[in-house]
């Protein structure tokens, strides 16, 4: 990538040679040279040295002086070189590894400082740097709580063979599975009707080779097991959780609606370094209509959707039609319809007390990661 370049030219005696990417210094003796970056990374990854290349592009004569590296403002150790040939495309090239530690920061400055005639001459360049995860940091503490919280899969088994299909519209059939399969439910496609209601048309499934499909809906028996645990984890495991995972957002919030403990997590801080704010308990989906796990992002308010017989309130859109909302009152008289928090009850909606959606709503800004496992 190549940066403006840099210009110095000799001015008349005692004057005063300034540019933002310099020192100041006298310019009496100063020779006329034009140099820059012509190679420089947009982001500095873990598994890469630092690889950087400043080139002269112009000068008036040829020169010898003392070409210095520099990263972050501070002279590199062993990148000084005191006899540097200075003429029409000369160049000096860094390998370096940058040093990281947890929680650095991520921008970083790579600098190149030409003396000539003891004139100094430096530029610098911004560059974004990568570091490693919070696993790297925390082996022991990420690796026992990755392997305690898991993914809920409702368990199902098939009721007679079908044919096993790529895409919800049960088109492209890819092979086919026997009656009395064990398989897992992570999905459904399911048509809306005028009155609210729905009929579930397919069941996406997990088989035990790891591979996914689509079924008839009809085909499979969905286990009426009780998925939730009642006791929650710990804060601090919580929030190893959410750093080992490496979870991002686009801004300074992240909710986890953890699938198997009925709960809210809602963090404040950044990639890595996430810091346990708020914990609401809530309702996810039903067996037959789970809620879909995956990374979403918080998208839409809408005050309320009304189903003509029943509505929700402070819905905070984050899959599609899936949302967190309050849980469900009658429209012919605002009384609660189902009071259920704790376990699952929803259509795939994930339902909360009314103050906890609102605080919720009130914190938590558009475009924040929402984590469903």
């Amino acid at each position: 990538m190549k940066n403006p370049f840099i210009k110095l030219v000799g001015l008349a005696l005692s004057a005063i040679f300034t540019i933002s990417l310099f020192t100041t210094v006298s310019a009496s003796e100063v020779p006329e040279i034009y140099f820059s970056f012509t190679d420089y990374p947009l982001v500095a990854q873990t598994n890469r040295q630092l690889d950087a290349t400043v080139t002269i592009t112009w000068s008036d004569a040829e020169y010898t002086g003392i070409a210095q590296w520099y990263y972050n403002g501070e002279p590199l150790q062993g990148w000084r070189n005191e006899n540097f040939t200075i003429h029409q495309s000369a160049s000096s090239t860094l390998h370096y590894t940058i040093p990281r530690w947890e929680n650095m920061p991520t921008d970083g400055w790579i600098g190149f400082e030409l003396i000539v005639n003891g004139k100094s001459m430096y530029i610098n360049q911004k560059i974004q740097v990568e570091n490693f995860g919070y696993t790297y940091y925390h082996p022991a503490d990420s690796a026992r709580v990755l392997d305690m919280v898991k993914h809920v899969f409702v368990e199902a088994t098939l009721n007679r063979g079908t044919d096993a299909y790529s895409s919800y519209n049960l088109s492209n059939s890819i092979g086919w599975l026997d009656k009395g399969t064990k398989v897992k439910y992570v999905d459904y496609y399911a048509i809306t009707h005028e009155d609210f209601t729905h009929t579930h048309v397919a069941a996406k499934l997990l088989l035990d080779n790891g591979y996914t499909c689509w079924v008839p809906h009809d085909a499979i028996n969905i286990s009426k097991k009780n998925y939730t645990v009642y006791t929650d984890y710990t804060n601090i495991d919580k929030e190893i959780f959410v750093n080992a995972k490496d979870y991002a957002s686009s801004t300074d919030w992240l909710v986890w609606i953890s699938l198997d403990r009925q709960k809210i997590n809602v963090f404040k801080g950044s990639r890595g370094n996430w810091k346990i704010e708020a914990i609401f308990s809530c309702a996810t989906g039903k067996n037959i209509t789970p809620t879909i796990d995956g990374v979403f992002k918080y998208s839409r308010y809408i005050t309320k959707w009304d189903f003509k017989k029943y509505y929700v309130k402070y819905v905070m859109i984050f899959n599609g039609s899936h949302a967190l909302h309050s849980r469900t009152y009658r429209t012919a008289n605002d009384q609660l319809l189902d009071e259920t928090i704790g376990s699952t009850t929803s259509l795939g909606c994930v339902r909360m007390y009314d103050e906890d959606i609102l605080w919720l709503r009130d914190h938590l800004p558009l475009n924040s990661t929402v984590v469903v496992f």
